[in-house]
């Protein structure tokens, strides 16, 4: 059994904002705040954790100096979430605590100690009301920390926002301050451009746009009741492949669509294929973050957005423009106020007489690399990369909110990583598999059809 030490760091923002007045909480938090309410009491799943090597020799002194700084730089980090009547506020406060942990091992024992302490803290839910939505472990041998633990609440941050963190942190533990573009929002620059004009009239659009691919969507997408299944229910499948990766990139370049497009295409006429539903509702995740000033700022602002694909036409090279012009139409709205979508998705569902699923989801987490000129990929080397894909089946989970089927799009190094998670009572394993396998086969097909030697 590993022994944690419980500590904490003090932080005084000093000269920068604070003091506990109460502003109006920003969409995203609400949304996500919302989300957070109905997992009760798995509120634990709304974490996101990770961890991340630090400098050899790097003092436990040195790295609190560095959360500390963090937490100043990054208001979302010390920024707490209190309902008021109907609706959510922002507090940001001056001075306040970082929880720590600490985990003593032998250089031999780091991984397991870093792998349990993360378990350990991202299985403990944030009040939000009352803790900041940060706690950082430190994973030490001797008097070095070897590694560092972060778990942030997701009404804090989003996917983006994270790995903004983890720069930061590494920046300020090598004595660099943090570098932003200028203009950069906070928290509380984001919640009062939501109450101008230009803000409201996209979150009318959002709603609008809701409104009319609900009118065309299935009642369902996977159309077989459940079945019942021994163990957890919900399965993740991962498949890791290198051919998928650089034919989705070939592909895209050559279409001029890019790789994300491709992905979503080949996501959609694998659902549509295994789910026998042409017509294919999917809740995409729009980062949100070609706003101004939200490039690089530190919150949530990663929203849900409804995608309406059409799969009727079985020819990919023309689903991949279709696909294109839908998520662009999806991705622009993916910016409003919840409680409005709330009302427009339930009159929408109101006007067909019916309840539409919404528990398809599609995420495409890779963050954005320059592009640079590469070699075209040949027949014969797509064929030896995906001689070497893998899947694999790492976790199963009892529970999991509104979601029948979810694939993460994510890269690792020299791969790609496609994760899906799945109601297994609906979406059998083997429906995973074959999911999996036939979205890098058609995308792998497609490139070798451009001409590929």
């Amino acid at each position: 059994m590993h022994e944690v030490e419980v500590a904490g760091i003090l932080v005084d923002a000093g000269g920068g904002r604070g003091g506990g007045t109460a502003v109006a909480a920003t969409w995203a938090q609400y949304a996500m705040w919302q989300a957070f309410q109905e997992l009760a009491p798995d509120h634990h799943l709304f974490n996101i954790a990770w961890s991340q090597a630090v400098p050899p020799g790097t003092s436990r002194a040195a790295a609190e100096r560095a959360g500390a700084s963090l937490v100043v730089a990054c208001e979302s980090l010390r920024t707490r979430l209190i309902p008021s009547g109907a609706g959510l506020d922002q507090v940001l406060d001056a001075t306040g605590c970082i929880h720590t942990s600490i985990s003593r091992c032998t250089t031999d024992d780091v991984a397991n100690h870093v792998e349990a302490l993360q378990a350990e803290m991202r299985g403990h839910a944030f009040d939000c009301a009352t803790q900041w939505p940060i706690r950082i472990g430190w994973v030490m041998v001797g008097e070095d920390v070897a590694r560092v633990v972060f778990t942030l609440a997701h009404t804090a941050v989003d996917g983006w926002a994270a790995g903004l963190v983890s720069e930061a942190f590494a920046n300020l533990l090598a004595g660099h301050e943090r570098v932003e573009r200028p203009g950069t929002l906070q928290p509380r620059e984001v919640a009062a451009y939501e109450q101008s004009e230009q803000a409201l009239r996209r979150s009318r659009q959002a709603c609008a746009h809701a409104s009319s691919v609900l009118a065309d969507a299935p009642e369902r997408v996977f159309r077989d009741e459940p079945r019942p299944v021994d163990g957890p229910a919900f399965r993740e499948a991962v498949l890791r492949s290198r051919a998928l990766g650089r034919a989705a990139t070939h592909l895209g370049a050559e279409t001029g669509v890019g790789s994300a497009v491709v992905l979503l295409a080949g996501f959609a006429e694998a659902l549509a294929a295994e789910s026998g539903t042409s017509q294919l509702l999917i809740m995409a995740t729009a980062g949100n973050r070609t706003l101004p000033g939200t490039q690089d700022a530190v919150c949530a602002m990663a929203r849900e957005t409804l995608l309406g694909i059409d799969c009727g036409d079985p020819d990919f090279s023309r689903l991949l423009p279709a696909v294109a012009q839908a998520s662009l139409r999806a991705y622009r709205n993916g910016h409003y106020d919840k409680r409005e979508m709330d009302r427009a998705v339930a009159e929408a569902e109101a006007a067909r007489g019916t309840q539409i699923d919404r528990t398809v989801w599609y995420n495409d987490r890779r963050r954005p690399r320059p592009v640079s000129p590469s070699t075209a990929p040949t027949a014969r080397s797509l064929a030896a990369d995906a001689s070497r894909t893998r899947l694999t089946w790492p976790a199963a989970y009892d529970r999991r909110l509104n979601l029948t089927l979810a694939l993460d799009v994510l890269d690792t190094v020299g791969d790609l990583r496609l994760s899906m998670i799945a109601d297994t009572r609906v979406v059998p394993a083997a429906t995973m598999s074959r999911m999996l396998y036939r979205l890098e086969a058609t995308i792998v097909s497609a490139a070798l059809s451009l001409g590929l030697h």
